[in-house]
């Protein structure tokens, strides 16, 4: 027998040995019995043809131990990753990689804040999160031969968890729903480079249709001006903030409405949320589950690590969420005493900086024991911890520190457990208004036809200024001295209109007296959300699941009208006839959308980088909420400003138009990368990859796909591409709801990725070719629905 005929059997036996094995590893047990010594009475447990479990328990306390027991069974190597992560430890398990992110959740002191922060729970909240945890702690303890082999992979033993195990999973959620750091650094930025007076012109404008006026415009505080001379200092030459030097791997957005019984089709109100979130990562953010008990039943999505559900309907109530972008973060500009740089100053007065130590253990196969040491000094002043220390924030010489609300705001509640088993959507208002470091924005309804829409979260009142810019440091006074009330957090109970929603806009209303945020989304995914609503008077859940997945950019349409003539008078016809045509649908066959995203790339760049330089450009471009809304004003309605005219053209002023002309050339030339037929779904993909392989060899084969995706950064249906590393899709719908509460047996859902966080488990990304497709699926909530549907039956019961 030839030779190579001999490695390729070879080659096949291994493969199938391999797959026998893997297979063997991921056949946890889903039928016959299991005994728990934590149960009080036995909890059956039915999994669906899509592996979603459903839970039904005699009481509420052993369906929340259960809860944890499936959750683990799925899900412990996802849980075991983010734990790490969020506790500073990454490196442990991958090395170097994670080195960068383990030292900015050290100095920010999620860790610290978290043990904290499960000191002071209730003991509602110990009970609760402790039944959840008494669950995963079961299944560690019991069913060590079932675990993922991602954790053999990894050489990591899980441990018990504990509570503040769970508070630091809320810590790193509060975190990546805060963006306010970063821009307020590239703010200081801006005013190091262009000076206060034109910076001012670049801060965000903000805008709600519902509101008089709609747009605000984020101002420069006078107060800080008291030292301007520091503020303005400039710095030669610029140095670039180090925004992706660490592993962020989830970032906040979303849609959400509810519409009221007179303008539903069932007579009922309807709940509609997709959080958007980068879900790449298999199997996805959400682990989507089904619970009940005799006089309680739930379905929706929960957070591996946190019992109970945060996006999902019960029998009585429903509710999603958006990031309502909170400002919870301010940066402040620390005044060293001039004889020693280990005190800093408050007016006169002198004071030591706190410092902590802290022993990083990084992987490294060169150590003898497998892992190497780096420690790091953290330094703190009365507002918190030196970010400018470590590489976090690099302002110059400047020396800055972080008050962030999630170290200080926390109270013995967390919201979620009064959120589950809340019976109407007064009391979902009540558990959102004890939520204290998530700043979300929930749309809810219950059974009886009343509906809402409520903000959550601690946010500071400032002694001055909107928390856009760092606060130079003067005096000991407190800059945050009270909080906004929570009864005057944006929202609305039973409005006439209808319905409400959220798209991360700005949803303070007329007149309102206090700084919610200054960092929101461009309003366009909320006004097509407004046309949508207004325009249809008897809308049905069918209706609501289309609207998710809606197309259509207002975005473009505000912006285009104006580039058609300038595009003609260039002699770029072609562009101006492809644009004309164009619906506005941001379909993947869409070749006008494939034009105007790059084009509008293009106007950006020509537009900052003579004045900011490249990297802050990059900065700034990458925080699309900062500058988007502004930068649309500017093209439609200031076509001769200063940020048009090219600094480097000796005796000329540039208007727009030139700026169009050179746009359009950059865009020719990037265009032709492509196939001259390439149209928006060619480039404007999503991949989903393992945690266990992202990219390289053999990513592909455990991956789970590259799709052309439609949609983009302003359309309902959010495909949101970095500004950095166009066209690739890294914001999308994470999970998909709809509920209608005249509908008694099941939620409409869709997920993008899978159950089981177990690489090639046959639910690892078996939910990815219908949420591609924009099918929904029929997720049971009843224990009557459950049973109907499933395919596996796992009883377990109490210890004998």
């Amino acid at each position: 027998m030839k030779k190579w005929i001999l490695i390729v059997i070879a080659f096949v036996a291994a493969a199938l040995a391999a797959a026998q094995w893997l297979n063997q590893v991921n056949d946890y047990k889903t039928n016959g019995e299991l005994r728990l010594e934590i149960l009080d009475a036995g909890v059956t447990v039915t999994r669906d043809e899509r592996g979603i479990a459903h839970i039904a328990a005699s009481n509420k306390r052993d369906m929340l131990r259960a809860q944890g027991f499936i959750t683990a069974q799925d899900r412990l190597f996802q849980m075991e990753f983010f734990k790490m992560l969020a506790k500073g430890r990454l490196s442990e398990l991958i090395g170097e990689a994670g080195l960068a992110s383990d030292k900015k959740m050290r100095v920010i002191g999620l860790w610290h804040n978290a043990r904290k922060m499960a000191a002071q729970f209730s003991p509602e909240v110990k009970q609760f999160v402790g039944d959840y945890l008494d669950g995963v702690n079961a299944y560690i303890a019991t069913q060590e031969r079932e675990f993922p082999i991602e954790l053999s992979l990894m050489g990591h033993t899980p441990k018990p968890w504990t509570l503040a195990d769970t508070a630091v999973l809320l810590q790193y959620i509060s975190l990546q729903q805060s963006k306010n750091m970063k821009a307020e650094a590239v703010a200081q930025s801006l005013i190091d480079t262009v000076g206060a007076e034109r910076a001012a012109t670049l801060l965000s404008i903000n805008v709600n249709p519902d509101r008089t006026p709609a747009a605000l415009s984020v101002k420069l505080p006078k107060n800080n001006f008291d030292n301007e001379v520091t503020l303005t200092k400039r710095i030669s030459p610029v140095t670039p903030l180090t925004m992706h030097d660490f592993l962020a791997p989830i970032e906040v957005g979303s849609n959400n409405w509810v519409v009221g019984p007179t303008r539903s089709a069932s007579g009922a109100a309807i709940v509609v949320n997709d959080p958007h979130l980068d879900a790449r990562l298999l199997p996805g953010v959400w682990y989507p589950i089904s619970m009940s008990t005799p006089d309680f039943h739930a379905s929706g999505a929960a957070l591996p690590g946190l019992g109970g559900m945060v996006i999902g309907r019960t029998d009585r109530v429903a509710f999603g969420v958006t990031n309502a972008y909170g400002d919870v973060q301010d940066l402040f500009i620390e005044r060293i005493a001039t004889d020693s740089d280990a005190h800093y100053l408050e007016g006169n007065q002198r004071i030591p900086f706190n410092s902590r130590e802290e022993v990083i253990r990084i992987k490294d196969e060169d150590a003898d024991s497998g892992f190497r040491e780096e420690i790091i000094t953290v330094r703190s002043t009365h507002r918190g911890p030196v970010v400018s220390d470590h590489g976090i924030i690099d302002l110059g010489d400047r020396v800055v520190t972080l008050r962030w609300g999630a170290a200080v705001a926390f109270d013995r509640d967390i919201g979620f457990d009064k959120l589950l088993f809340a019976r109407s959507a007064s009391e979902v208002r009540d558990a959102v208004k004890s939520i204290d470091i998530h700043m979300f924005n929930f749309v809810f309804a219950d059974v009886d036809g009343n509906f809402g829409r409520l903000a959550s979260g601690k946010i500071p009142i400032r002694r001055f200024g909107a928390g856009a810019l760092p606060v130079p440091v003067t005096d000991s006074k407190p800059h945050w001295y009270r909080w906004i009330p929570k009864d005057d957090m944006p929202g609305e109970f039973n409005p006439d209109r209808g319905w409400t929603g959220t798209a991360n806009n700005d949803t303070r209303p007329t007149n309102y007296p206090y700084t919610y945020s200054t960092y929101f989304s461009p309003s366009y995914r909320y006004d097509r959300m407004i046309e949508l609503m207004d325009g249809k008077q008897s809308i049905n859940a069918d209706d609501h699941w289309r609207f998710m997945h809606d197309v259509k950019n207002l975005h473009a349409k505000r912006i285009v009208p104006m580039l058609i003539p300038l595009l003609k008078e260039a002699e770029y016809k072609e562009f101006a006839e492809t644009l004309t045509n164009w619906d506005y649908m941001d379909t993947t066959t869409s070749r006008a959308t494939l034009l105007f995203q790059t084009l509008y790339q293009e106007l950006a760049l020509a537009t900052y980088e003579d004045d900011l330089g490249e990297v802050l450009t990059a900065d700034m471009l990458n925080l699309w909420y900062f500058w988007q809304e502004r930068f649309d004003h500017l093209l439609v309605s200031e076509p001769h400003s200063i940020w048009f005219d090219n600094h480097a053209t000796k005796n000329t002023v540039e208007n727009l138009a030139d700026v169009v002309i050179a746009a359009a050339k950059a865009t020719e030339q990037r265009l032709k990368q492509y196939d001259d037929n390439a149209v928006w779904g060619d480039v404007h993909r999503v991949k989903f990859v393992s945690p266990m392989r992202r990219s390289g060899f053999g990513s592909r084969w455990v991956g789970g796909g590259d799709y052309p995706m439609s949609g983009s950064s302003d359309t309902i249906r959010r495909a949101r591409y970095d500004f950095d590393q166009p066209f690739d899709t890294a914001f999308f719908a994470s999970y998909n709801l709809v509920s209608d509460m005249a509908e008694q047996q099941a939620i409409l859902t869709a997920l993008p990725g899978g159950v089981a966080a177990r690489i090639f488990h046959q639910h690892y990304d078996s939910e990815i070719p219908a949420w591609i497709s924009e099918q929904a699926s029929s997720t049971p909530i009843t224990r009557e629905a459950a049973q109907a549907s499933a395919t596996s039956k796992l009883q377990l019961l109490p210890s004998e």
